[in-house]
């Protein structure tokens, strides 16, 4: 279990990104690289087609999967950044 403290901006990119790596690795086993196939598991599942929409893009090699999550990480860094430097 892992407790996680920081602003909401942080905490929300934090779920975002775990979510969309487990739904990445579960739909990825069935729906890799077929748009059609996906369309239809929207169609059936109510799920939002923007959360499959990146498996087509993701890399499949590891180095480049590395490089996509770290620059969605920093990503999220920097908007975490903003949002801390924001003045209330």
């Amino acid at each position: 279990m892992l407790r996680l403290e920081a602003s909401p901006t942080v905490l929300k990119a934090a779920k975002d990104l775990h979510d969309s790596l487990r739904h990445w690795h579960w739909r990825t086993l069935e729906y890799w690289d077929n748009p059609d196939l996906s369309h239809q598991v929207v169609d059936l599942t109510g799920i939002d087609g923007q959360l499959i929409r990146p498996l087509r893009d993701f890399p499949r090699g590891f180095a480049a999967q590395a490089d996509y999550v770290d620059t969605r990480l920093n990503d999220y860094e920097a908007a975490a950044r903003l949002d801390l430097e924001r003045p209330r």
